[in-house]
């Protein structure tokens, strides 16, 4: 079985080498392997992802008036803590 950033290309100069040094450079420098900072990455892009899902729907139930009411309240709060 392949690695995960193995390159599939035949050719010597595979458009993904690049990456994948990249990615190797990254790993080197964090103190990981390559899969896990893969794995890591991955967790975040998914919880990234869910964290959106769960706006949008909640967003899709919601009521417009209140969102925004609840929106002004937080500007109102930052803009308090911001002249501190």
């Amino acid at each position: 079985m392949k690695s995960f950033i193995e390159c599939s290309c035949d050719n010597d100069h595979c458009c993904a080498t690049p990456n994948i040094s990249r990615f190797k450079h990254l790993a080197k420098a964090c103190g990981i392997s390559v899969n896990t900072l893969i794995e890591e990455q991955s967790t975040v892009a998914l919880a990234q992802h869910d964290t959106e899902m769960r706006f949008r729907a909640l967003g899709a139930r919601g009521s417009a008036k209140r969102g925004l009411s609840l929106l002004d309240k937080l500007d109102r709060a930052f803009a308090r803590h911001s002249r501190r």
